[in-house]
């Protein structure tokens, strides 16, 4: 597994201080990994991130709104379940859901919804990317299959950044 460098670890402008929260650093995270990926159909006006589940972000999130992904504006909707779940790009499921998690996933399988949770062994469940904290930094492991089952296609440069041993899923 490899900690990812400067580019994808907490910008100064969302984590004003040296002790950024875990949250802090992931919300950068969701923002920065949205740009290397792409996606089958065109996006519109809008990018959504849509967190399904109890929102562990708080206020961490706000900052990225009104942001710009892929030439889209980047809009926070959020969800209890992923029943109502409508034009998302990228999808953060909560721990929350842990115990729903197969129905959750089996819900968003072969839609081009990049899912990413911090939930163990998510990738496992046949979600796409799995966040973990080590010295305010986010590693992540990649589901390459159940990336390519949604039709997504993640950048090389991101690739070579997560763990070698479940990038291929």
């Amino acid at each position: 597994m490899l900690l990812l460098g400067g580019w994808l670890s907490c910008s100064p402008a969302m984590c004003a201080d040296e002790h950024a929260t875990e949250f802090q650093v992931k919300a950068a995270f969701l923002y920065n990994i949205a740009n290397f990926v792409s996606w089958p159909n065109p996006i519109g006006d809008h990018f959504r991130l849509c967190v399904i589940g109890s929102n562990p972000f708080g206020e961490h999130l706000d900052p990225l709104i009104g942001r710009s992904v892929h030439d889209s504006i980047l809009v926070i909707d959020q969800y209890d379940s992923a029943d109502d779940l409508h034009d998302c790009q990228l999808a953060y499921i909560s721990p929350s859901l842990q115990s729903d998690l197969a129905q959750v996933l089996t819900k968003l399988a072969e839609q081009p919804i990049l899912t990413v949770s911090d939930i163990t062994a998510f990738t496992d469940a046949g979600g796409m990317i799995v966040l973990k904290m080590f010295d305010n930094h986010v590693w992540f492991d990649v589901n390459t299959k159940a990336v390519n089952t949604a039709g997504l296609s993640i950048s090389s440069k991101l690739l070579s950044l997560s763990s070698p041993a479940n990038t291929g899923h």
